[in-house]
């Protein structure tokens, strides 16, 4: 069973220099609520701010719709600028950090399946000697447990250059004809530790 609903907190308070206009004697307090959606307690997003005076004399509470318009106005403005805290975005986060959680799982899962059963044409992102900064490598020709690679003429591609389209459209008319070998061993584990072999790009 799924538990879910809306529930109200209070948010804030503070004094007004107003007096309130029952009893005539008290500085109204004004009291702020948030009213948010959960499930199973868990803050998921707020549905809105409330906003209301109390009179800590007569204890007469009045909400927003019952003020006179200047004091309505008053509360209001105040009430925009009280910033909701995150907490109240919870579920939220927590939903936006698990699909990314899946997004970068995928895309590493994604690169060793393509690592582990390689296809002429893969076109591997090579870290280069500068940080931030890559090659590529292309498979040409699979000989048994080898792979004939051939070689990028651009060494120094920014990260924020690369992607999947502009791979095959762009990167993919520049690998020179120069090529070596090598084993599918020491492929996987260019995967490993410094993970010099950081994406693989397949048609």
């Amino acid at each position: 069973m799924i538990i879910f609903g809306a529930r109200t907190k209070f948010l804030t308070a503070s004094v007004s220099g107003q007096t309130c206009g029952h009893c005539d004697t008290g500085k109204l307090n004004l009291v702020y609520t948030i009213r948010y959606f959960h499930i199973f307690w868990i803050p998921m997003f707020p549905l809105e701010k409330r906003a209301m005076t109390q009179c800590p004399h007569c204890k007469q509470v009045l909400t927003s719709n019952e003020l006179a318009p200047e004091s309505r106005n008053y509360l209001n403005t105040q009430k925009s600028a009280i910033r909701t805290p995150l907490k109240y975005f919870a579920g939220l986060i927590i939903i936006g950090l698990f699909i990314l959680f899946i997004v970068v799982a995928t895309a590493f899962n994604k690169t060793g399946r393509y690592v582990n059963k390689p296809k002429v044409g893969d076109i591997y992102q090579i870290k280069s000697d500068t940080e931030n900064q890559f090659t590529f490598l292309k498979i040409v020709k699979i000989e048994g447990d080898s792979l004939i690679l051939a070689v990028h003429k651009l060494n120094h591609v920014p990260q924020a250059d690369i992607n999947e389209q502009r791979v095959f459209e762009h990167y993919d008319k520049d690998f020179t004809p120069l090529t070596f070998k090598m084993s599918r061993n020491n492929i996987k584990s260019m995967t490993k530790g410094s993970k010099n072999l950081v994406e693989v790009f397949r048609k």
